[in-house]
């Protein structure tokens, strides 16, 4: 192969390189922009920031109280990284005073003494390593997380003692599982001093699933205050 032809392969591949990048980021701009004034007319307010290296998109309604974040996580070094992806709908005003609470559609009740076991492991430390990204500032609290019985339920509950029935009023909510949101990777419900959140797995990419994830946690908020008065 002579040396022209050569150049001319690599220079169409860095070429097609460009080009992909380029249409990459026209799309994600494109998204980002539907995605805002998707939120404008819905009477939303719509941010972005870095903090660390995570960049968080933050929707919130200043009539309701909720907040709604879309975070991308990165991790590693420049030659070899890896992302988090998830999206997190939370309502600050179903606090609890203390402890925590864990509802997952992904993990069956009948696997709660297989998950007990993992809580304690080393001390705690193993499972707050894991759990980490998922509870946040509540992951200190996974070693005294226990099982807590659900009749009726498929799905695992778990609570530190005194927190064992702060999520038991919506665990069998049929919006957890007739949501479009669920799928391969459900969404768990966490309730702690932070407030009530809904967490699902990935980004936010289009508008329907923002008002798929609000409307799931004013769907199970609604559903804990009304039981709660």
């Amino acid at each position: 192969m002579s040396t022209t032809v050569i150049i001319i392969l690599v220079t169409v591949v860095f070429l097609g390189q460009i080009a992909l990048v380029g249409a990459l980021l026209w799309w994600a701009k494109k998204r980002e922009a539907l995605l805002r004034a998707h939120c404008a007319a819905a009477g939303w307010s719509y941010a972005q920031s870095r903090e660390g290296n995570k960049r968080i998109t933050r929707i919130t309604s200043p009539r309701e109280g909720w907040e709604l974040q879309s975070v991308v996580q990165r991790s590693g070094s420049s030659q070899s990284s890896s992302s988090t992806r998830y999206s997190m709908w939370i309502d600050p005003s179903l606090a609890l005073p203390h402890g925590l609470t864990l509802l997952t559609l992904d993990i069956p009740a009948s696997r709660a003494a297989d998950v007990e076991r993992f809580s304690g492991m080393l001390g705690g430390g193993l499972a707050q390593a894991v759990l980490g990204k998922l509870l946040g500032s509540m992951a200190a609290e996974v070693p005294d997380l226990k099982p807590v019985p659900l009749e009726g339920s498929p799905a695992l509950l778990m609570a530190t003692p005194g927190a064992e029935d702060a999520l038991r009023p919506i665990a069998l909510h049929p919006a957890l599982s007739d949501s479009p949101l669920a799928g391969s990777a459900r969404p768990a419900v966490i309730r702690s001093r932070e407030g009530l959140s809904i967490r699902h797995h990935g980004a936010l990419k289009r508008p329907e699933q923002a008002d798929a994830l609000v409307e799931l946690g004013q769907t199970l908020s609604a559903a804990l205050k009304a039981s709660e008065n």
